[in-house]
């Protein structure tokens, strides 16, 4: 093992692609493995394979009958969005220049919807419409970040539960 590439914290790299070795991973033997992924883009990050061998190959902490490490963290898995699925436009609040409308539309099918869609990483947007029917809505964001704090003796982990609106939080003492 090469003491100089050992970490309590890493980053893995390419989003989670299998573009290092397990020999590499064996050397650094983390404490916890941060797996930034969750773009928008047509590869399947993380790699089920890279997850796994962070996890074999990181350092091992035990405690009372429970692993404290090592910890893998994927930015994927904790942000998400909470979708929605529109059924209906309502134009009775719209108010055109000849008056308001009292519109319903219901017929998802025959509803069609134009927007501006900006895809990550993007700079400028491109129209779009898609009827009703294919359309959702993103009705709130997940919170994903996961966060690191030490004050060189200890490591804290912590990411946000929204559901019981609590820090979850896990620790453990640095090597170095």
């Amino acid at each position: 093992m090469r003491q100089e590439f050992s970490a309590d914290v890493v980053k893995s790299c390419h989003h989670g692609s299998d573009d290092c070795s397990y020999e590499f991973l064996e050397n650094i033997k983390a404490g916890v493995t941060i797996i930034s992924s969750g773009d928008d883009e047509t590869h399947a990050h993380p790699r089920p394979n890279i997850i796994a061998a962070s996890a074999q190959s990181g350092n091992t902490i035990i405690e009372n009958d429970e692993m404290i490490i090592p910890l893998i963290f994927s930015t994927e898995i904790s942000r998400s969005y909470r979708l929605g699925d529109p059924y209906q436009v309502d134009g009775k609040y719209h108010k055109p220049p000849g008056g308001p409308m009292d519109v319903s539309l219901v017929d998802e099918k025959k509803t069609k919807v134009t927007y501006n869609r900006i895809k990550s990483g993007a700079v400028s947007a491109s129209k779009r419409n898609k009827t009703l029917e294919k359309l959702r809505v993103i009705d709130g964001i997940v919170y994903g970040l996961v966060n690191i704090r030490t004050d060189g003796n200890k490591i804290l982990c912590a990411t946000l539960n929204e559901g019981k609106s609590k820090w979850e939080i896990k620790s453990f003492h640095s090597r170095f």
